[in-house]
């Protein structure tokens, strides 16, 4: 507005010689139009660019100064190119301006004009920029100077970190979207190879659930050992029940529990007196009128006689040796499944077929295409069969169906088929337990030893088609990791397949992570030889860990939910009460007509802060021994010290294990979640501090009294390798001793049959299972805590050693294919558990991820290059803005790697209008009405039909008429 304003005012000492008069226009008319154009467009141009950038910064003071503040000068050589000099002196020597623009033509005017714009913007944008970054450096150095002083920035160090993220950055993109392969495969497909080959054993006996009984005429030694009210009201669960829970049918056991409830107990003055009357009494037992003996054939009888009138199926027979009785339990009929299911409102997954017949085009090939869940119910069945929706009135033409070995009923020796089953083995399994629970607790009958043992059974079929497909050392060069995930968790169970598919997940995380590590250690190698950098550096591969460890935890979120999805899970699952529960009855908070098993409140903190108490106590003594041995190992770090600090942490870790057990039963919890995660979270907490400890506080301790050649991080990264390397060992072997064991109990039974000259005996798989360890959930959260503990070594001390990111991606690839072996091979199978993911273990993941970033940031203020001999000030400083940065990287990771999952949305989708479209098909259509009942139920027909609108009455009018439409 100033420039134009100049060009309309006669005052030479404001404007150049190219200044336009307003007066001399009037002298050409004809070129107003193109003047006027191309003055608004150029001078737009240039106020505008110059506004928007600060280029025209003095013109800018001149105009807020006031007309006082002396003239503007504008050179006609930043408005107008220089390939118009020639023109602009041409003609009228006073207003060169004026021939310029009206003897070029318009669009060559704002052509010129856009280009000088352009320059001139050029120019002041330089200049701008230059300013501006003089003004940070100024900036930086004084933040520089007053909050690190004494910190010398590292070009090469920065470079070099840099060049080793971007190349990590690369290298995961590519790795994770194209070599990565996941498990969401619903088939066997990706291993029909594999399976070609398989041969198939003729089918034999597979009950769905063992009961392992004493012998009765087996002489053990405690058949005559006295039994206890208490041990009886702890296995019968009807005094743990609701009041509404079915009566116990266990008549001969509770004929026992009255024999003991009716035997009077001697006193303690009693006893006293008896004893001091005859004193061999002491070592005598009194008789007793209840024994473990005549208890264990109670229970045998009542089994025996019960199971069939719940609808299942049973089978006895004798061990090998004659010493135990073995019970399998089946559920088979098709009747009796189809009752638990509408009982317990079960959901069942729709046959694709279906789907497909709806006119639903979801390609099959896709994950995202899985068939919904539905619940059970024949009337849907029924509805869909008269739509024609399926063929036949069955069931198993609408859900999926599995073929399952069925024995004939009726039948004196157990037959078996295939038929089709609309449950899975570990459904059944799931449905048998239940049942049992309700009457009867297998856990606590064990430990009071009424029972030997109880399992469900193994499946030879599916355990062969698991050992070719996943469960073999052949695998161990198989770097895709694949796993038959829908196959693991419909034969051992959701929380067992979330475990696998976590081992197998952070296997392809660890591989392109440990990638990096060696060529990040060759890197920093090649360099120090040139004399660039030192050759201890935690900055680079600590970012890249950082930004790692947020990317693969991404991954396995979207994993996890993908897969909650698909096998349609939900955490309201794991809220049933343990059997092992104990209380006091009192009214119940849902219905005070009846009455539930509580506990006080006092007593469960008192047992929780004595359990606490107890894991901090050993807690204080890991630190006391670290003390001792850092102590002992001050000067000479070697590889004995690597040994001993080992052998430290695998004693602790063996001796709270066997603790922790005990101090978790005490606590006493109510709920099978609360029970887990109790015990999850104690052996993490220990194990975590039992294991990293020792490099924490030995970092420390050489920032404080340093080291004696100034090779702190040497020494750290010696024992990092050595110590991991020894405990990794030390896992493996316990995995394969474990193997080893059970294969000699077997081959030592065996041998002793043949002693006894009994050569010609077989055992069979089902009563060989009885021999095989167990894997419940202490099991398993024991191979998920060797797991999430080499982890912690990586989020941890990655940085500083790389070389234990390799060592903990071969912890990972063995445990896998180890644990898969030892659990199809000598492990009993395990109780099937609904779990919606991996649980807590999620959170000490998050927890060891944060934790790694703080411990870098310290590793880099003390040990980084860029803080020699720098004060405590700026070594904070770097901590707080490491830490800073990391965290705002995670952010940015969030936003280019987020952990929500488009498929799985897509899956949510597809199966929510996949069950719509089947649940309005299943509704069949309205009966039509009759002529007479449409004209009665039309209200004002004739009006609507005739267009009389008018005619309509209001509402008032309309509920005074007798035949009122809303009337009752």
């Amino acid at each position: 507005a100033e420039l134009l304003d100049a060009f309309c005012l006669d005052t030479p000492n404001v404007v150049s010689a190219s200044a336009l008069p307003l007066r001399e226009a009037s002298l050409a008319m004809i070129g107003l139009w193109r003047m006027l154009a191309s003055l608004v467009f150029a001078f737009f141009i240039v106020d505008g660019a110059s506004l928007s950038t600060g280029a025209f910064a003095d013109l800018g003071v001149a105009r807020h100064a006031g007309p006082h503040a002396g003239p503007i000068i504008v050179n006609e050589t930043d408005i107008f190119p220089e390939e118009a000099d020639q023109d602009l002196t041409a003609g009228d020597p006073n207003h060169p301006s004026l021939t310029y623009f009206l003897r070029r033509p318009l669009k060559e005017v704002l052509r010129d004009s856009l280009q000088s714009g352009a320059r001139t913007l050029r120019k002041a944008e330089q200049v701008e920029i230059s300013r501006e970054l003089e003004k940070v450096t100024r900036i930086s150095e004084q933040l520089a100077a007053k909050f690190a002083p004494g910190m010398r920035f590292r070009a090469n160090v920065f470079v070099t970190a840099l060049g080793i993220v971007i190349l990590a950055l690369v290298w995961f993109g590519i790795y994770f979207r194209a070599f990565c392969r996941s498990d969401r495969h619903e088939s066997l497909e990706p291993w029909a190879r594999s399976l070609k080959g398989l041969r198939r054993r003729p089918e034999s006996m597979e009950p769905d659930l063992v009961l392992v009984f004493h012998h009765p005429d087996f002489k053990y030694g405690d058949r005559d050992y006295p039994v206890t009210l208490a041990s009886m009201e702890r296995v019968l669960m009807a005094s743990h029940s609701f009041a509404t829970a079915p009566e116990s049918s266990f008549r001969r056991l509770e004929a026992e529990v009255e024999k003991l409830r009716s035997q009077r107990q001697p006193t303690i003055v009693e006893r006293l007196q008896e004893i001091v009357a005859k004193p061999s009494s002491v070592f005598s037992r009194p008789p007793a009128a209840v024994t473990r003996g005549s208890v264990r054939e109670a229970i045998l009888q009542d089994f025996h006689e019960l199971l069939p009138t719940w609808g299942f199926h049973t089978v006895i027979f004798s061990s090998v040796d004659d010493d135990e009785l073995l019970v399998g339990i089946s559920l088979r009929e098709p009747a009796v499944i189809a009752h638990f299911l509408q009982r317990d409102g079960a959901d069942l997954q729709v046959r694709h077929e279906v789907v497909e017949s709806l006119g639903i085009c979801q390609p099959k090939e896709e994950a995202a295409s899985s068939p919904p869940y539905l619940r059970f119910d024949p009337r849907v069945v029924s509805q869909l069969a008269r739509n024609k929706a399926i063929d036949v009135d069955d069931a198993r033409a609408l859900y999926e169906t599995r073929l399952e070995s069925k024995g004939l009923p009726g039948s004196a020796t157990p037959v078996f088929f295939k038929s089709e089953c609309l449950i899975s083995s570990a459904e059944r399994v799931r449905i048998i337990y239940e049942e049992i629970k309700l009457h009867f607790n297998l856990t606590a009958a064990t430990e009071e030893k009424f029972l030997v043992n109880w399992y469900p059974a193994h499946k030879e079929s599916s355990i062969r088609t698991l050992q070719a497909t996943w469960a073999s050392w052949r695998l161990m060069a198989d770097l895709s990791f694949m796993q038959p995930m829908s196959v693991i968790r419909s034969y051992f169970g959701s929380r067992v397949a979330f475990i696998f598919a976590f081992n197998g997940a952070y296997c392809r995380a660890l591989f392109a992570a440990s990638v990096v590590g060696l060529l990040w250690k060759v890197i920093v190698h090649i360099l120090h030889l040139l004399g660039l950098i030192s050759s201890n550096q935690v900055i680079g591969y600590g970012v890249v860990l950082v930004v790692w460890a947020r990317i693969a935890s991404n991954i396995w979120d979207r994993e996890q939910d993908f897969f909650v999805e698909l096998w349609n899970l939900s955490d309201d699952t794991l809220n049933v009460i343990r059997p092992e529960f104990r209380g006091f009855p009192c009214p119940s908070q849902v219905d005070k007509n009846i009455f539930e098993i509580r506990d006080s409140s006092r007593r469960i903190v008192l047992r929780r802060f004595f359990s606490g108490f107890v894991t901090a106590f050993f807690c204080f003594l890991v630190a006391c021994c670290i003390f001792i041995w850092r102590e002992q190992f001050a000067t000479n770090m070697d590889i004995y010290a690597a040994a001993c600090l080992s052998l430290l942490i695998k004693t602790f870790e063996l001796l709270y294990s066997y603790i922790v057990s005990g101090l978790t039963e005490m606590e006493n919890h109510r709920y099978v979640a609360a029970h887990y995660n109790s015990y999850l979270w104690k052996q993490f907490l220990f194990q975590s501090v039992n294991n990293y400890s020792a490099f924490i506080y030995l970092t420390f301790k050489q920032v404080r009294e340093g080291c004696p050649e100034d090779d702190c991080l040497d020494i750290l990264q010696h024992q990092l390798s050595i110590t991991l390397l020894i405990l990794s060992m030390v896992s493996i072997a316990q995995v394969l001793g474990q193997t080893a064991l059970v294969k000699f109990s077997l081959w030592y039974e065996i041998f002793q049959l043949r002693l006894r000259g009994e050569d010609n005996s077989q055992r069979l798989y089902i009563e060989e299972q009885a021999k095989y360890t167990s894997y419940e959930a202490r099991e398993q959260i024991d191979q998920m805590l060797h797991l999430v503990i080499a982890l912690g070594h990586v989020l941890l001390f990655g940085a500083v050693a790389p070389i234990v990111v390799s060592f903990c991606f071969v912890v990972f690839v063995v445990h896998l294919r180890a644990s898969a072996t030892m659990i199809t091979r000598v492990s009993k199978r395990c109780l099937p558990v609904k779990q919606a993911g991996i649980g807590a273990w999620r959170q000490a993941v998050a927890f060891l991820r944060t934790i790694g970033v703080l411990y870098s940031g310290f590793l880099l203020a003390a040990f980084g290059a860029s803080f020699d001999g720098a004060g405590t000030l700026a070594r904070m400083t770097g901590f707080v803005v490491f830490c800073a940065s990391m965290f705002v990287l995670w952010e940015i990771v969030e936003v280019s790697c987020p952990r929500t999952d488009p498929e799985t949305q897509l899956l949510a989708r597809r199966r929510q209008y996949a069950a719509q479209c089947i649940m309005h098909k299943s509704g069949g259509k309205p009966q039509q009405l009759s002529a007479e009942a449409l004209v009665q139920s039309g209200h004002c027909a004739s009006e609507v039909a005739g267009r009389r609108w008018s005619d309509i009455p209001r509402l008032p009018d309309l509920m005074k008429r007798p035949s009122a439409a809303f009337s009752t």
